[in-house]
């Protein structure tokens, strides 16, 4: 917990606590995936692979670009560290990086609103 503290300040152990629970329930999880021909994938998998054919489905305006998702008390020293999504600008950044890798991914990519 002291590698926390240097980012959110001190705090007791029921804090500590519920921050924790909250940190896990917010943590993406997706199993490995087995050598298959089709592959479903979140988008931080996705991201710097290469495909065959690639289709991103969901791109809704609700969905995409991800909405920040900042994960400490003070945004300013995670943007000043650098940290990515630290900000609703870093996070439209890292959105661009994203999309823009989709395109050049794959000599096909399809993209569309539904899933």
């Amino acid at each position: 917990m002291r590698d926390l503290e240097r980012v959110t300040g001190k705090m007791g152990f029921n804090a500590a606590r519920e921050r924790l629970r909250s940190m896990a329930r917010e943590a993406i999880f997706q199993p490995e995936a087995r050598d298959v021909p089709i592959q479903v994938m979140g988008v931080l998998e996705s991201a710097g692979q290469e495909f065959d054919h690639l289709w991103v489905m969901g791109l809704t305006d609700e969905a995409w670009p991800l909405p920040a998702r900042p994960i400490f008390h003070s945004r300013s020293r995670a943007t000043r560290a650098g940290i990515p999504q630290a900000d609703p600008v870093s996070s439209l950044e890292l959105d661009r990086r994203i999309t823009q890798g989709w395109m050049r991914c794959s000599s096909e990519v399809v993209v569309s609103h539904r899933a």
